[in-house]
């Protein structure tokens, strides 16, 4: 069970290195995640605001069952996959 912070944690750290890499793109894979609360939706919205400053794609794929309805609910999933 990974929490807010480590989520917060690996986004930027994943972001930074793209942004060393060059890499051009950061997806976050949420097959394997079951539950998203407030703090889990603020920690994929800040990932997505510091991909766009390092102008890194960022999507967020695999949401399922209540992780999906909960993006769905909230109206951030169109935000986190660019749309």
């Amino acid at each position: 069970m990974a929490t807010c912070g480590q989520l917060v944690d690996g986004l930027q750290a994943g972001i930074k290195t793209a942004d060393v890499e060059n890499v051009k793109r950061v997806i976050v894979d949420l097959s394997q995640t079951s539950f998203l609360d407030s703090g889990g939706i603020s920690a994929l919205i800040q990932g997505r605001k510091a991909a766009d400053r390092q102008s890194v794609e960022y999507r967020v794929t695999g949401a399922t069952g209540m992780v999906r309805r909960v993006l769905a609910i909230t109206g951030v999933l169109p935000f986190l996959n660019g749309s």
